[in-house]
């Protein structure tokens, strides 16, 4: 089953934003006076919103992770949100990551989204994707010889002491087993690695 989440969510209504400007473009130079200047500003402004939902998309097109994940964590803050109005904070996480995945997955049963959050829990935890991950730090030559294995080790220790204060980064690995899903290992473990590297812009 395919992911029902779109690269432009979150971005906001970008070809009504983009027809708008072009209409109100062609106002400001088909008119004079007040009533151009008026239309100026209006397409300014437009257009200011217009350029940021552009980078938003560029950025998405640019990997086929960061197509995915940014979506899917629009959503989840969303969901989250809505879960601290309703229950108060701090968030439930697994409760919130099992809504994220039945959204995204709604023909999903219910036993299957519990079954695919648990193991993205046990992934984080285990820290599964160790080799994964370590392909990609080999790759950037930022860490060479037994530095990697620290790195490694740096991130594991993160993970647990994050679990035990409730803090854990369980959405972003239920985001991680999404892109495994739907565009493979490789991406994922270039997403888990801009993770760790604080990357994921």
């Amino acid at each position: 089953m395919k992911a029902q989440i779109s690269k432009f969510e979150g971005v906001g209504p970008f070809w009504v934003y983009t027809l708008f400007l072009v209409a109100i473009g062609y106002g400001a130079i088909k008119t004079t006076g007040i009533l151009s200047v008026m239309f100026w500003i209006v397409f300014v402004f437009i257009g200011i919103i217009n350029f940021f939902q552009i980078i938003q998309l560029v950025n998405r097109f640019s990997a086929p992770w960061k197509g995915l994940y940014h979506p899917i964590m629009v959503r989840y803050s969303g969901i989250a949100g809505g879960l601290i109005a309703r229950q108060g904070a701090p968030v439930d996480r697994m409760l919130a990551s099992y809504m994220l995945v039945k959204s995204i997955y709604p023909a999903m049963t219910d036993d299957e989204v519990e079954a695919f959050v648990e193991e993205a829990f046990v992934s984080m935890e285990k820290f599964h994707d160790r080799d994964l991950i370590k392909e990609e730090v080999i790759k950037t030559n930022k860490y060479i010889d037994n530095k990697i294995e620290k790195f490694l080790d740096q991130m594991h220790e993160a993970i647990k002491k994050s679990i035990k204060v409730n803090d854990s980064p369980l959405p972003q690995w239920v985001a991680a087993e999404i892109i495994e899903k739907e565009v493979g290992k490789k991406e994922k473990g270039k997403f888990l690695f801009a993770y760790f590297t604080g990357a994921v812009n």
